[in-house]
């Protein structure tokens, strides 16, 4: 606690208040101090004048007693936790215009997702020519074409339309979509023979992913090239264009993520009692020192249930049973019950439809956490995005991520790297979080914006992304100049030790903690 010693001394304080045309009780000197004594010394002299302002504001009378000054303090850091709650911004996929990531929905119609013609075709459209754009940004392949020579080290992307005609073992280097038999770009396709020999990717080349090929003409048939593919790499990574300008975050804001949270679990019920309850302590313990101290971000990922079918009545009463035992844990908690945000994403077993983006837990099984007034409840989609301040995060809870992708792969990945670096390495260098044949990760075709990562979020957060369920950090930023992205994988809440994450979006650091240790 600090000294009230450290902060204006009391007759500096009668000085000021007399001067504002106000009085200043004795026994509101030494609580007055002690709440600018949180402060910075910078900040206390604007601290002092907001308090004066709003008394001279609300009081009909010059004298401030001990609960003038209380109910002042109180309205102003009601306010300041407003403007908490409005730096941090929920992004869900069904409130957001299938062409933006950001804006709000003013011509969005989730009314139907039913495709409509050539909507498939313009889905892959666009994540080419977003992954084109990133490319052609990139040094190494700004290339001018007057006065050009070999000696000048760019590099020239062919065009597969362009190559019918030309000699057989002519090198080619291409930014195409990858299949098992075909490669494609926007002007054709050409029947593709994957060597035996290729190198290890730095990163899994899946079957419908946008890679950079190399490889030579083999021939031609039927009006199509054949080409022998002896390289793929992933497209460069798109470094994000910081804005100057931009209001920073608290420090202290932290978000606790937990993956797995099966509500119907007597052991994981447990566990959730015992990580709110700390954090209960902790957020007491600041919030009594620092009344403006960020309330956390709790972040729960399901499946929220142990069972892979809950489509009986007695499965569907005890799964919203289940939400409403959870709404009593909470409400256990006063402080996290009503300053901490909640959001919910939900999970394979979840009963919503599983196509990418996954729609939130219907209200009619949560109506227990909705209705109740003392939780922030959200629901998001699966993936969600939350923006801290100028810090934006994307949260995509997919337990067998790093299994499809690696499975889904047409060459071999780099045995020396772990799965989990090559499944981060993927999908941001790919710029979109499923990569993936449709048949294995169905997407709504219309909301497939909503997927992508480009521009790269600030952090990526993984629930359960790894076939081991550990929890693991690395920051990906192939610039070692740019800032790059902080990933984050959650571990599993379920078994062992019930592992969570505690991360901090703006500084991006994570702490990996678990009930068990």
């Amino acid at each position: 606690m600090p000294s009230t010693s450290s902060s204006f001394p009391p007759q500096y304080l009668h000085r000021t208040f007399k001067s504002s045309g106000l009085f200043l009780s004795s026994n509101c000197v030494a609580p007055l101090q002690n709440l600018l004594a949180h402060e910075s010394l910078p900040d206390r002299g604007k601290a002092l004048d907001s308090i004066i302002k709003t008394l001279k504001s609300t009081l009909e009378k010059s004298r401030v007693d001990l609960t003038d000054l209380e109910n002042v303090v109180e309205t102003l850091t009601r306010d300041a936790s407003d403007d908490q709650d409005q730096a941090i911004e929920l992004i869900s996929a069904y409130d957001t215009p299938s062409d933006s990531t950001s804006l709000p929905p003013p011509n969005l119609n989730t009314s139907t997702l039913h495709p409509e013609v050539g909507e498939r075709a313009g889905m892959f459209e666009r994540r080419y020519k977003e992954v084109r754009g990133r490319v052609q940004e990139n040094e190494v392949f700004q290339v001018s074409n007057i006065g050009r020579n070999a000696s000048e080290g760019g590099i020239k992307l062919d065009k597969i339309g362009a190559l019918l005609g030309r000699p057989v073992g002519t090198s080619v280097f291409l930014l195409c979509l990858i299949t098992p038999g075909l490669i494609e770009d926007d002007t054709g396709s050409a029947v593709a023979y994957y060597s035996p020999d290729i190198n290890p990717t730095d990163g899994y080349a899946t079957d419908n992913s946008i890679v950079l090929v190399e490889g030579t003409i083999k021939g031609q048939k039927e009006g199509q090239v054949e080409i022998e593919v002896s390289e793929i790499h992933h497209p460069p990574y798109a470094n994000r264009k910081e804005e100057t300008g931009q209001v920073a975050g608290r420090e202290e804001q932290m978000v606790v993520v937990m993956s797995e949270v099966h509500l119907d679990s007597d052991r994981v019920m447990e566990n959730v009692m015992k990580v709110l309850s700390g954090f209960e302590d902790m957020l007491t313990e600041q919030i009594e020192e620092d009344p403006t101290f960020p309330p956390p971000v709790i972040v729960m990922m399901g499946s929220f249930t142990s069972k892979k079918s809950i489509h009986t009545r007695e499965g569907r009463a005890a799964y919203r049973g289940s939400w409403s035992r959870l709404e009593k844990i909470i409400s256990l908690h006063p402080n996290i019950s009503k300053l901490a945000k909640f959001v919910f994403i939900p999970g394979t077993n979840d009963p919503t439809p599983k196509p990418l983006p996954q729609m939130p837990v219907p209200e009619y099984f949560t109506k227990p956490i909705r209705e109740s007034s003392l939780v922030k409840a959200h629901f998001a989609s699966n993936p969600c995005r939350i923006n801290f301040a100028s810090k934006s995060c994307v949260f995509y809870n997919s337990p067998s991520l790093t299994q499809s992708l690696s499975s889904s792969s047409l060459v071999p990945a780099d045995k020396e790297t772990g799965g989990l670096e090559h499944t981060f390495k993927t999908v941001l260098d790919q710029g979109h979080l499923s990569p993936l044949p449709l048949t294995s990760y169905p997407t709504y075709w219309k909301l497939d914006s909503f997927l992508s990562l480009s521009p790269p979020p600030h952090g990526l957060i993984l629930g359960a992304a790894s076939a081991s369920g550990y929890n693991k950090a690395l920051h990906y930023s192939p610039d070692e100049n740019k800032e790059g992205t902080y990933c984050v994988e959650t571990g599993r809440f379920d078994i062992g030790d019930a592992e969570f994450v505690v991360y901090y979006p703006n500084t991006g650091e994570a702490e990996f903690s678990s009930v068990g240790g």
